[in-house]
């Protein structure tokens, strides 16, 4: 999946190879304005990332390997991408499966137009002689530029440059911005280890500013299967393995120092894969673990233990192609949005990723996509702030099972029961927070048509007097 930064543009690549269709939603700040597809050359899976224009058509995709333009011709420069390769993944440039998450980074140049700095690690197997390392695979960091500034001369450049003789973790790579808007802070962790490399990209092009060891905790053999990432509010730097579990630190984005590690969620690889995000205001965290969401309190003197279970996967909807909780992204819009795994059609969304335990308003299987996608969502840095993002406020909101409304659907039929002999009004809304329909005056039980509503999910809010009633309903 890739990110356009320019108007809040969502593609998604399909998982399978015969299906050439690329899913696409735009995003305005308050919700989903629009969600198609595109036939594309480009056949998306594994480790791949886009370039986009400002419709979310791909221009540029970048497989590790290689560095095609959108009619998958190489750019020039691509045969270095070749040389000295440590393993057999670049056998063929395009249709390739490259098995670890975050093994390139590709950043906007703030001080130059069109040009795009690359980082880009070279996985290994770890020899005989190299066992101590403690890990399967390893990698070497490489640097390059990718020159769009002449159209018809597009070109990789200054590349294949080993950026530190050190074996890095086979993957991982992150960003974010510094506080002034237009330089990156970048950090690769070392292999087998508690020590990372602090890297920033400015005017004067990419620099190692250090190295810090911290904790006493290393993800050992499988650590190629783990994710890291950024806080929104850059505060926060977390790695987490489904095998090994969760480490948060603190990140001084002034200073680039890590410290203050805590280790979680240490459930000892129940489920093989999982991501993690990240809340827009940086207070809370979700863990997706394939079935399963919980969410940990950033705030609380006991962040290892504060952790809540949110929801398991509810594979009994009926719905065909279901996505599981493997991995989520905050959109434009305030949301999390949580991607499936192996083909699904789905996205999950949580509607107030703020706010603590079931207040977040989770919704399964709420957006559903013209074709299947990929594994993974975004790992492109955030490129703006959340603070318009509504803060979690205590209301007397509560879940309609626990109390005296009941609302269901029958035969495009939104049939609702209210247990109180008094008026009151319904409002229906979008799952991107668009009021469709307000009723006023209403009895206290009846029918309201739907008919006409295009299937999937929406947000019914119901008041009774001083009583007020938030319902989850999916039209199928």
């Amino acid at each position: 999946m890739s990110q356009n930064k320019y108007d809040y543009t969502w593609t998604f690549g399909s998982n399978i190879g015969s299906n050439k269709y690329i899913n696409r939603i735009s995003f305005t700040d308050t919700g989903i304005t629009k969600i198609d597809s595109l036939i594309s050359v480009f056949d998306v899976i594994g480790d791949k990332n886009f370039l986009c224009n400002r419709d979310g058509d791909p221009i540029v995709i970048f497989t590790n390997c290689s560095i095609l333009n959108s009619h998958l011709d190489t750019i020039y420069g691509n045969y270095t991408l070749k040389i000295n390769r440590s393993n057999y993944w670049c056998s063929d440039p395009v249709n390739y499966y490259y098995p670890f998450n975050q093994s390139m980074l590709i950043l906007p140049d703030t001080h130059r137009k069109n040009i795009y700095p690359i980082l880009l690690i070279d996985v290994a197997p770890i020899s005989q002689d190299q066992d101590s390392l403690k890990s399967l695979f390893y990698g070497k960091l490489y640097s390059m530029e990718l020159n769009f500034k002449n159209i018809l001369n597009q070109h990789l450049e200054n590349n294949w440059n080993q950026v530190h003789y050190d074996t890095f973790a086979p993957g991982h790579l992150s960003a974010c911005l510094q506080d002034n808007g237009k330089d990156w802070w970048i950090i690769v962790p070392l292999d087998a280890s508690t020590c990372y490399l602090i890297y920033e990209y400015t005017l004067t092009g990419l620099n190692i500013v250090g190295r810090t060891c911290v904790g006493n905790k290393i993800y050992g053999e499988l650590d190629f299967v783990s994710t890291t990432t950024f806080s929104p509010d850059r505060t926060k730097y977390a790695r987490y393995c489904p095998r090994y579990g969760v480490q948060l630190f603190d990140f001084g984005f002034e200073d680039w120092a890590i410290n203050r590690p805590k280790y979680f969620h240490e459930e000892g690889g129940r489920q093989p894969y999982g991501e993690i995000c990240f809340s827009p205001d940086s207070k809370l965290l979700y863990v997706f673990s394939i079935d399963s969401i919980y969410q940990y309190d950033l705030t609380s003197d006991h962040v290892e233990s504060s952790g809540i279970l949110i929801d398991t996967l509810d594979r009994s909807t009926g719905k065909t192609n279901i996505s599981a909780f493997n991995s989520g992204r905050i959109g434009p819009d305030g949301r999390i949005y949580i991607g499936g795994f192996a083909g699904g059609h789905y996205l999950s969304v949580i509607n107030n990723p703020n706010c603590r335990g079931k207040k977040c308003e989770l919704i399964q299987q709420a957006v559903r996509l013209p074709g299947n996608h990929d594994y993974t969502m975004t790992y492109a840095p955030y490129f703006y702030d959340f603070k318009g993002v509504r803060e979690c406020k205590e209301t007397n909101s509560v879940d309609s099972k626990e109390e005296n409304l009941k609302v269901f659907e029958k035969r495009g039929d939104l049939i609702y029961y209210n247990f109180k002999d008094k008026s009151g009004w319904i409002s229906i809304y979008s799952i991107n927070g668009k009021l469709i329909k307000t009723m006023k005056n209403v009895s206290p039980s009846g029918v309201i048509n739907i008919e006409d509503y295009t299937p999937g999910a929406y947000l019914i809010q119901a008041n009774w007097g001083s009583s007020h009633y938030e319902y989850k309903l999916v039209k199928n």
